[in-house]
């Protein structure tokens, strides 16, 4: 048995570098459906047999993010961070 903890960081759009904008993450509430990243990436995980299959997560927490400010007119760079928690009693 797993967690998974799955966060998706994207470049932020230009609109996105005002003054006014916070420096931090910010939510991305836009396409594409966090529902399709987080299946994308638990069967990329079963492909590549880091788990036997996506039955034994027993749970999940997945965010999408515009990444932080890095100076001007710069984000953190696409990424996607994934975290496996084994849970004993398997």
């Amino acid at each position: 048995m797993v967690f998974i903890e799955l966060t998706f960081i994207y470049q932020r759009p230009k609109s996105l570098f005002r003054k006014k904008d916070p420096a931090e993450r910010i939510f991305k509430p836009t396409k594409p459906d966090i529902d399709n990243l987080a299946k994308a990436v638990l069967d990329a995980l079963q492909d590549a047999k880091i788990i036997k299959d996506d039955s034994q997560v027993v749970g999940l927490t997945a965010t999408k993010w515009y990444g932080a400010k890095i100076e001007d007119k710069k984000s953190e760079r696409n990424s996607i961070k994934i975290d496996i928690y084994p849970i004993d009693g398997e």
